[in-house]
This record gives structure tokens, sequence and C-alpha cells, in this order.
């Protein structure tokens, strides 16, 4: 079967993250001022706990992806021979998500009390509005189960521009168009009411999804009966990401959690301010992922190495030279962007962690792609390993910096994990597979490339604002310096791309 533009792909799954990354990022403020910066502290707590609990799902989301990037890669003859095998064995991974769901559903909202009275620390929002928002915060969990799925067969088939169709509208609605009654309505500006509006909108959603999945492939939930065969089968594969994730969730939200419950619900919200601004990487990740993964798995059921090796080196050099230039501008031009998204009190207790946590977010959103290789490999002891190793070492420290730094120690230990992390999986990947060194030190020079290019951009854009009264106008010439140094880096190295025709 001919596979689809590679480039057409990265663009539709990267338009959707931008979208509801910047989105988000207009939110912010807004939502700051509408609901109060303990609300916000709210808001972090129901993403860490969305993250914690999506592990799950088992790994089996990356089970279906593999399966359905395979049916990608063959004949159309044996795609179609092989239709009703893989839409039983998603009818079988729906219920199952299903019902994961609905256990999830009622451990949040059962415990709800407990987060509420004995957990956070809550003194504006009141109990009672926060023992509500968490059984709107389970709600909206559970569909995530079922949400997951649908994505990943989509993703896994490579329809994101289908997939894209939808996720852009949903971006929307879940970041400012929840805002907009809040907004409208100041009698309704409360923080369960915000949480409803989310759960509504996730309920869209999955009903959007459903019908675009049963579009394109056929597939009704009732339409197959159950098999428990097809959860066996995936749960060889599914067993050794479940205890990456399992292991991630630990590394990655242990200092969301652990701050949740040591420092006041306001200072958990600039600290999830922080967090939100810093995931602006992730734009770059997930969309890489969403492509890289299926691409890479089909590459390999080919036995195509040359083929892995240039999607290997052009997203090395891509996610080096944007990462890399979003830490010096986020990092040099601080003060600015805080200023203009926030109050002066808030821009304050955001301003001391966010340069640290853009900075190890950009390391871990460059792993996506040695990630993806070894997602696509079935190689999955790497990464579990690699978190095995840092586990204790979080555990013990995190309350240590915490204890002497406050928020800051937090942030200082996400950093030194992703510095870990980067440097050690490379090395092993490299000896694993080493057709892959060469790409590598194309990527060490991209870096160094664009390191080059943003000395000369960014003194080029300091020296424009300085001259300029408008912090708007300020804030339009540094992004029109980084998108021009980023370009410029790329353009210079022109001949690592072209695994991206």
């Amino acid at each position: 079967m001919q596979l689809r533009n590679l480039t057409t792909l990265l663009f539709a799954s990267f338009s959707g993250k931008l979208v509801y990354a910047m989105a988000s990022l207009a939110a912010l403020p807004l939502a700051t001022r509408l609901l109060g910066a303990e609300a916000m502290g709210m808001v972090g707590f129901f993403t860490t706990l969305l993250m914690v609990l999506m592990v799950a799902e088992g790994g089996l989301t990356s089970n279906i992806i593999h399966r359905m990037a395979r049916s990608v890669a063959v004949s159309p003859q044996k795609a179609r021979r092989n239709r009703a095998a893989d839409l039983s064995m998603v009818s079988s991974y729906f219920a199952t998500f299903t019902l994961i769901g609905a256990i999830a559903f009622l451990g949040v909202g059962l415990a709800s009390g407990f987060m509420a009275e004995h957990w956070l620390s809550i003194e504006d929002v009141g109990k009672a509005a926060a023992r509500q928002s968490l059984w709107y915060m389970a709600g909206f969990i559970a569909l995530n189960f079922p949400i997951m799925l649908l994505q990943a067969v989509l993703a896994g088939k490579e329809m994101q521009l289908a997939l894209n169709a939808l996720y852009v509208p949903y971006s929307l609605l879940r970041t400012l168009g929840v805002l907009l009654p809040l907004y409208l309505f100041p009698g309704m500006r409360s923080i369960e009411f915000y949480f409803l509006l989310q759960v509504i909108v996730q309920v869209s959603y999955l009903l959007a999804l459903l019908w675009v999945v049963h579009g394109k492939t056929g597939f009704l939930p009732w339409l197959y009966r159950f098999k428990m065969g097809y959860l066996r089968r995936g749960y060889v594969y599914g067993r050794g990401v479940l205890l990456i994730s399992i292991t991630s969730v630990l590394t990655t939200q242990y200092d969301k959690l652990y701050l949740s419950g040591r420092i006041t619900l306001e200072a958990f919200g600039y600290y999830t301010l922080a967090t939100t601004l810093a995931g602006v990487a992730y734009i770059f990740s997930t969309a890489f992922n969403s492509v890289l993964f299926p691409r890479m798995a089909a590459c390999f059921s080919a036995n195509d190495e040359r083929s892995v090796e240039r999607i290997h080196t052009a997203s090395l050099c891509i996610m080096s030279s944007v990462l890399v230039l979003l830490c010096c501008a986020v990092v040099l031009f601080k003060p600015l962007v805080l200023g203009i998204l926030f109050a002066p009190d808030v821009a304050a207790g955001v301003s001391s962690v966010v340069g640290i946590l853009v900075v190890g977010t950009s390391l871990q959103s460059l792993l996506i792609v040695p990630f993806a290789l070894q997602l696509a490999t079935k190689w999955t002891t790497l990464a579990f390993r690699l978190n095995v190793v840092a586990i204790p070492l979080m555990l013990l420290g995190l309350p240590l910096l915490v204890e002497r730094w406050g928020s800051n120690g937090a942030a200082w230990m996400w950093l030194l994990y992703n510095i870990y992390s980067v440097l050690l999986t490379f090395f092993f990947v490299c000896k694993r597979h080493p057709y892959l060194t060469k790409g590598v030190f194309t990527g060490l020079k991209v870096l160094a490339m664009s390191i080059t290019a943003g000395v000369v951009f960014f003194a080029a854009a300091n020296a424009v604002c300085e001259r300029l009264v408008s912090d708007y106008y300020r804030l339009g010439v540094v992004v029109v310096a980084t998108v021009v140094a980023v370009l410029a880096s790329l353009v210079l190295n022109r001949k690592s791309l072209l695994a991206f025709r």
C-alpha cells in the first residue's frame, strides 16, 4: 500500500497541537482573572490526576496503533482480508476501555471527599465546590479512555487529517469555549461549572469520534463480540508499555503530586501556570509522536532500516532546532511574556520556575524521537530501566529540594531528571542501532547552528525591542526572530530533512 506523504501528516498533526497550545496560552490569563489563582491550582491537580490515571490503559493504545500501522503497510487486498479481525480487536478494546473508565469514575468520585478534606489546601474555592469539581473531573477522565482508543485508531491508520478536523474545534472549545459562558454570565463563575462544561465538551468529542471512525473504518461498538484473546495478545506487547507508563508517571508527575499536598493551592496554581507555559514544547513531541510511531512501525515491518534512519535524523534536526530556540526565547524574554499574560502578582509567582521548567520540558519533548523508535521496535525495556534507576533518587531528592527551595526545588529536579534521560537514552539507542549514530551527531550540529542563529537574531530582536514602547510590538519582534532563526537553521541543514517529503 502507498504510504501517505509524511510532511502532510506531520503538518496536520502539528497544526492541531499548535491550535490547542495557542488556545491554552490565550485561555490562561482569562481563566486566572475569571476564577482566581486557587482555582487554577484545581485545574493543575485535575491535569495531574488525568495523567496518572491514563496509565490504566495498560499500553493497549500503543498496541492498537501498532496493529493499525501494520494494516497501512500491507497491500490493499490483504488489508481487506484483515478488516474484520482489526474491527473485532477495536471492539474488544473499546469495551475494555469503557470498563476501565467506569472504574476510574467511581474511584475518583468516591475519593473526592478525602481529597477535598485532607489532601488539597483549600481556602477560597470551598470544600463543597472542590468535591463537586472532583466528580466532574472523574466523568471527564472516564470518557477519556474510549477517546484515547478512537484517536489511536485514526493515528495508526495515518488519518491525521480526519482526526485534526475534530481535534481543532475540540481544542478551542476545551480552552476558550468553556470560558465564554463564564465571561458573559458572571453569576456562573465557579470552578464546578467550569468542569461541568469540560465534561459536556468531552461527551461531544467522543460522539464525533465515533461517527468519524465509523465512517472511515465501519467500526461500531456492538458489531463484534468481545474476545479476550485480543487482550491477552495485546498484553504481551502492552505490558512493557504499561511498565514504562507507570514509571513515567512517577518521574513526570511526582513533583506535581507532591507539591499539591505540600504547598497552598494558590502557590500550586502558580506552578501549574508555569507548567502549562512550559508545556508549549509538547506541541512538537505530541505532533511528531502521532506520525513517527505508526510510520516507524510500518517501516520496521517492511525491514526498511534506511527509511527509519532518515526519518530519525530529520526528526532530530527539526526538534533540536525548534526546542533550543524556544528555550532561548523564553529564558531571555521571560519578563516580557509574563508581563503580557498575567497580572504583576501572578507573573511574579510564575517567573521563578518557568525558565527551568521550559528547559526540562524541551528535553523531555526531544526524547519522543527515540521513544517512538523504541515502541516501533517493541523495545520497551530501556525507558523502563532508566526510570527504575531514577525513581528512588527522585523520591528521596524531591522532598529535600522542596524543603530547601520550595517549588523551585521541584523544577530543578524535573530538569535534572530530563538531562539524565536524554544522555542515557541516546547512548543506548545508538549502541543498539549503530546506523542511527550519524543522525544523532547531525542533530548536535543542527543544535549548535540553532544556538548560533539564536544569538544573532535574538541580539537583533533585543536591539529593536529597546526602541519600541508597546510590549505587544516587542513580543511580535521576539516571535518573528524565533521563527526566522528556526528557518535559517533548517535551511542550512535542508539535506537532512529529505525524509519528510
